[in-house]
């Protein structure tokens, strides 16, 4: 049986492109299985790419002690089976089970027990989703009796020493404290290679506790599987845990369903309204809404292509996606533009043909990026981990480069906006100031909901997830703003709400104009 897991594991070139199918994944838990309760003694050997070590238990043994294995490092190749906690210094991997445990899994299975553990010595029949995490160490470790086992009232332990550096930029040649551990840019975790989903697996974090401490990382975990240390890095990503991705999950649903109905109402208020041919703003507050409405209409439908099967639909979904965000920031910036020509320069700003120019900026500038972006093939399934290793995905941005010039852009266009936003809110004030009526100094509720619209409409509100990259802030910061993003959809209705009425009155006004000097003699 040995002989076959090796052959498994050595065609890993073949294969590991399979590997996330469920019918490969289970093969390899089977053969681990019988692995364990083929052995009727004993025993201990190797290879290639696989070692064992398969200790019997019978009705007879007397169990004094815990079941403890030590593993050399691979430079040796070769196993050493110990009964006590005895480690040399050559052991990079030790595996514990109490004693207690050992007497509760004997009487479940009938009299006799077989532990089995195994060690692979390489680990890319385990990949890792996540281009940012990386394994402690290629020793990728197993534990198993034969059967499941799971829900252990006392766990196991499974240590894995520090003995040389991890990688170029992590150097953990001393024991890992708390000072140290710190100053490092990643964090380890204990994980399993988890099997149960219906057609993948992935490493998964829960059912163990991670310990750093003395030189090693001890995993405690309540059942028996394939377990491996990852590194998480810190100030990149910080995990969500599975109920936070949960609860943002839906958060981000239902703002983006408010949001997106506020949108519609829009543009059905701009349908029953004659638009004038003067009326710029307006027609640039509608872009805007368009925009917005394509950008959350394509997220709440990522979900659904993501897990469809094929990736032509993923691609075509994240391209989109992708396409209406850079949209999005570009009317952002030309409403602050447009602010500027309006509030700032005042005079001479006629440019001919100005829609036409803005429509051709706004709906063609993000097409440059986006065609880059398919050329290269850069759009496809992108997996959100949570801390147990499981998660949801969604079609989008695959590169890491193509992502930071997104988020470039999107603060440059914020900056921008905050700057045109001061200036006018600082006109405005200063013309309140000096107003020779006293009720119309200060700030009316009015104008403070007509200034919150237009901070709306410029794309401020989007400003807190510029603090996304301070670590500790990314978790609040993802959940205000999609609970703002809710609101969004609605001060762009009341801003467009409040322009068409002023628009409606200054036509009132002329066309009551015209008649009275129409009917003078």
């Amino acid at each position: 049986m040995l002989q076959i897991l090796n052959v498994l594991i050595e065609r890993v070139p073949h294969i590991k492109a399979k590997m996330k199918e469920c019918g490969s994944l289970l093969l390899l838990e089977r053969l681990l299985h019988r692995s364990t309760n083929e052995a009727q003694q004993t025993v201990s050997d190797s290879l290639g790419a696989v070692s064992r070590s398969v200790t019997v238990y019978n009705s007879t043994t007397q169990v004094n002690n815990s079941y403890f294995i030590s593993l050399p490092s691979q430079a040796r190749q070769q196993t050493s089976v110990q009964k006590g906690p005895c480690v040399s210094v050559d052991d990079d991997v030790t595996m514990e089970v109490p004693k207690d445990v050992l007497s509760q899994l004997r009487n479940r299975s009938g009299g006799q027990l077989n532990i089995g553990a195994f060690w692979f010595h390489q680990d890319s029949l385990f990949p890792v989703d996540d281009p940012n995490v990386t394994l402690l160490s290629p020793r990728v470790v197993a534990l198993d009796l034969g059967q499941e086992v799971s829900g252990l009232q006392q766990p196991i332990n499974i240590s894995f020493y520090l003995q040389q550096p991890i990688n170029s930029s992590i150097y953990l040649q001393q024991p890992i404290n708390s000072s140290v551990y710190q100053n490092v840019s990643t964090k380890p975790q204990c994980v399993f290679w988890d099997v149960k989903a219906a057609s993948s697996a992935s490493w998964n974090g829960s059912g163990c506790v991670t310990v750093v401490g003395d030189g090693k990382v001890t995993c405690s975990c309540d059942h028996l599987s394939v377990f491996a240390v990852i590194l998480t890095p810190v100030g990149i990503v910080e995990p969500l845990t599975a109920s936070e991705l949960f609860t943002l999950t839906v958060t981000s649903r239902v703002g983006c369903s408010v949001s997106l109905a506020f949108l519609f109402l829009t543009l059905l208020t701009h349908a029953c309204y004659k638009m004038g041919p003067s009326e710029n703003s307006l027609w640039i507050h509608l872009q805007v809404c368009v925009s917005l409405l394509v950008l959350n209409l394509s997220f709440l439908l990522n979900d659904f292509l993501s897990v469809l099967p094929g990736d032509a639909l993923c691609i075509a979904m994240a391209t989109l996606t992708h396409y209406a965000l850079l949209s999005v920031l570009t009317w952002f910036a030309i409403e602050g533009l447009h602010l500027y020509l309006l509030f700032i320069r005042v005079f001479n700003i006629h440019i001919r043909r100005y829609l036409l120019k803005l429509a051709l900026l706004g709906w063609g500038l993000p097409t440059i990026p986006v065609a880059i972006g398919v050329g290269l093939g850069t759009y496809g399934v992108y997996k959100m981990a949570d801390t147990e290793g499981a998660g949801t995905q969604l079609c989008w941005v695959k590169d890491t480069v193509l992502m930071i010039l997104t988020y470039s852009y999107f603060l440059l266009v914020l900056l921008f906006n905050i700057t045109m936003f001061s200036v006018v809110l600082h006109q405005v004030l200063k013309a309140r100031y000096h107003s020779p009526a006293a009720q119309e100094r200060g700030l009316s509720k009015g104008m403070l909901l007509s200034l919150l619209a237009l901070s709306w409409m410029l794309g401020i509100s989007w400003g807190v997830m510029a603090l996304s990259g301070i670590p500790r802030l990314q978790k609040v910061t993802l959940f205000i703003f999609c609970t703002i993003n809710g609101l969004h959809g609605f001060f762009l209705f009341l801003r467009y709400a409040t322009l068409l009425r002023k628009e409606k009155q200054t036509t009132s006004s002329s066309n009551s104009t015209n008649l009275n000097k129409s009917n003078r003699p």
